[in-house]
């Protein structure tokens, strides 16, 4: 889930609608007289895993090559190979720039398919329908993610404390996390799009359920919103509970540093689980949604889709490249993938595998306590996460919130 500062991508419509009649699909028979197929993918951290996959659907269909491919900068990769009609047979995307790929036309539709009939919980269509801004389904999910406080609980049976419920017990834990002469928080704001996530944790579930509708149609602004002013000044408060230079910690050292005991808690998402674990297996990690309301635990996880996968209309290999993208939704491989990644599947008979994710899969997305992550809200050429990083460098509320909304204005989906 883990991306860099985003990258620019003002042009990908135009750039590559005009040649999608005449793009050819990449993949190709060779003298073995198998079919070759491209996987793009935009995870590097699922690379190991998927090659796995992909070793064992080749096993189960002899006359499919599957060559997997990825980049740490995917839109700008696609919309490259896009202006050379060199499109991949099988694509992933983030919400990010889903909404490029919907007006780039190059994606073929989904509904009916065995694919999207594996997934249980239709709402995500839903979500897909309002970042992609069509009713038609052009992708399916491939996992559900959701960002909250992971923490260590060792340290907080040490101090007494248990997992707060409402934002005042919230700073109240980490105010005696620092009496006790201990870190409360690991910041990792050297990367843009921690330092967003964080942003987006703290504001999503106050901005009002209707605020994406009427900022859409011009009626609401993140100006005058009076969630988003709350809450960036609540981030601000988070600052202050920061190590000594949130600005110098990227993602990786953070994961680091919190697996090996040197904050007691940790705004992320379920994907850097497995990079904590991989510091530190013997940790005790729990988890609580981010508590941004008075009443105790009503307030709603953050939650969405983590990949969509679709297929190439300009593929040569249709068939070829739905049975991969059937092959990925099935049961068995969503487990593995799924249980390797510490995701939750889109299938309603693959169960998740830690506590941690039993009980947000049971006490918020199974019971539709969720909101979705605000950046899926821009196309791929925002700088909301630019804007959140140096908003908690430099902490001027106001200029935060009017260049979200020139932001918006500008790279919004409308």
């Amino acid at each position: 889930m883990l991306r860099k500062k985003a990258i620019k991508c003002v042009a990908l419509v135009a750039s590559i609608a005009m040649a999608i009649p005449m793009m050819a699909g990449c993949g190709g028979n060779s003298a073995d007289g198998k079919e070759h197929i491209q996987f793009f993918q935009k995870k590097p951290e699922s690379v190991k895993i998927t090659n796995k996959l992909i070793k064992e659907f080749e096993a189960q269909n002899p006359n499919i090559t599957v060559e997997q491919q990825t980049a740490s900068n995917p839109i700008t990769v696609l919309k490259s190979r896009m202006a050379k009609n060199d499109v991949p047979d099988v694509i992933t995307a983030d919400g990010t720039y889903y909404n490029d790929l919907v007006k780039a036309n190059i994606l073929t539709e989904q509904t009916g398919t065995t694919a999207y009939k594996s997934v249980a919980n239709k709402s995500y269509y839903d979500y897909l329908h309002k970042i992609g801004q069509t009713k038609k389904n052009y992708v399916v999910p491939w996992s559900i993610i959701g960002e909250g406080v992971l923490y260590n609980k060792d340290i907080f049976s040490k101090l007494g404390l248990t997992a707060p419920t409402t934002w005042d017990e919230f700073v109240q834990t980490a105010q005696k996390i620092k009496d006790a002469g201990q870190q409360p928080f690991i910041f990792t704001w050297k990367d843009a799009d921690p330092a967003n996530k964080m942003a987006m944790a703290v504001a999503a579930p106050e901005q009002g359920k209707d605020f994406w509708d009427n900022l859409q149609k011009g009626k609401a602004s993140f100006a005058k919103n009076p969630g988003w002013k709350l809450s960036a000044d609540r981030m601000l408060k988070l600052k202050t509970f920061a190590q000594e230079d949130p600005a110098g910690t990227d993602y990786d050292t953070g994961n680091s540093q919190f697996a090996n005991g040197k904050s007691a808690m940790y705004i992320q998402g379920i994907w850097a689980i497995p990079a904590i674990l991989e510091a530190n297996p013997n940790i005790h990690l729990g988890f609580f949604v981010l508590p941004t309301r008075d009443q105790p635990n009503t307030t709603p996880l953050i939650s969405g889709t983590d990949a969509l996968i679709g297929v190439s209309s300009a593929s040569k290999h249709q068939k070829a490249a739905q049975k991969f993208l059937t092959f990925l939704l099935s049961k068995k491989i969503q487990k593995e993938y799924t249980d390797d990644q510490n995701l939750l599947s889109v299938r309603s008979d693959v169960p998740a595998n830690t506590d941690v994710l039993k009980a947000m899969k049971a006490d918020y997305i199974d019971k539709g306590k969720t909101c979705i992550f605000p950046d899926v809200m821009f196309t791929g050429a925002s700088d909301m996460q630019g804007l959140s990083q140096e908003f908690l460098e430099k902490g001027d509320v106001n200029t935060y919130l009017n260049a979200l909304d020139a932001d918006f204005q500008k790279n919004g989906i409308k």
